[in-house]
């Protein structure tokens, strides 16, 4: 229905929207791999000519400071694709696809609850949910109007009659027509109407077994989400920045060798990354459950 295909393009606009802002933090994340790249290189080439470390060393940390460097050009490649792609979903002419375009909305954590239990209950009130019942009405009703043919075609006219001078006679007709062969001839449709009403009733069963999954795909999804994303602010963050840190100052007063400090940059970035990837999947689900709730959560007008 028109209004179904509605709710699909805003939820498919709003992820499109939510993966360019992604893409956006992903971004920052490699600027801030690839300054922690040069901080390492300056410190690798301090300790080379203090006589503190080998060229190994400095030949890791020139290899480190170009793969950061190709992983901010390719993040800037999917920044671009992603913006490009949501101005043709939302048809923006080319005279207004401009790089100084700002995009205000961010992604950030906020926390909501979801009653999954009213998503579920709100499956009849879904638009699509509507059309498949409806669908099976109008198929409830073609059995009878099949049935219908068994009954006499009953037929009563009433008219004036003139016969030269004036209306002064009134004639009444009546008719009825019987189906001797009614059966046969009332069967097959009968046996066609049956059918479509089970194949209706299957659809409906079917496209509500559908939703239902959705939902709680998404709920289950966002549920994920969310604990990744608390586990990082509650935890992870603090204590892999202070890990980087720590390992960078042993590093340069020679307690710790190249390969810790490269293991604690890696955790590092990598619990960064896992978190943006789950914040992005956060909303992701928020808007999918947005389709089968009353009111907006997420890029809300």
């Amino acid at each position: 229905s028109l209004e179904m295909q509605a709710i699909e393009l805003t939820a498919r606009v709003k992820k499109v929207y939510t993966e360019l802002a992604h893409a956006a933090k992903l971004q920052e994340l490699r600027q801030d791999e690839l300054n922690i790249a040069r901080e390492l290189h300056h410190s690798v080439s301090a300790r080379v000519e203090a006589g503190e470390a080998s060229e190994l060393d400095l030949m890791q940390a020139d290899i480190q400071l170009a793969e950061a460097q190709n992983d901010l050009d390719g993040a800037r490649r999917i920044y671009h694709q992603n913006r490009y792609q949501l101005f043709n979903l939302i048809g923006l002419p080319l005279s207004r696809q401009k790089y100084t375009l700002q995009f205000p909305d961010t992604l950030g954590y906020f926390p909501v609850e979801i009653d999954q239990h009213r998503a579920l209950e709100r499956l009849p009130e879904l638009p699509v949910s509507r059309s498949a019942a409806v669908r099976q009405s109008a198929a409830r009703w073609g059995v009878r109007e099949a049935w219908s043919g068994f009954l006499p075609d009953l037929r009563l006219s009433y008219y004036r009659q003139d016969f030269g001078s004036g209306y002064d006679f009134y004639g009444v007709e009546a008719g009825i027509k019987l189906p001797l062969w009614f059966w046969f001839n009332q069967n097959g449709d009968i046996q066609a109407a049956k059918a479509q009403r089970r194949a209706a009733g299957h659809e409906r069963r079917a496209i509500e077994s559908d939703l239902k999954r959705q939902i709680e795909d998404a709920w289950h999804g966002f549920e994920q989400s969310r604990a990744v994303i608390q586990r990082y602010q509650q935890t992870i963050r603090r204590q892999s920045e202070q890990l980087l840190t720590l390992t960078m100052e042993g590093y340069r007063l020679g307690e710790l060798d190249l390969l810790k400090l490269l293991e604690s940059q890696r955790t590092f970035l990598t619990s960064q990354e896992r978190y943006y990837v789950a914040l992005r999947d956060y909303y992701i689900q928020l808007i999918e459950l947005e389709k089968f709730l009353d009111h907006e959560i997420v890029f809300r007008q």
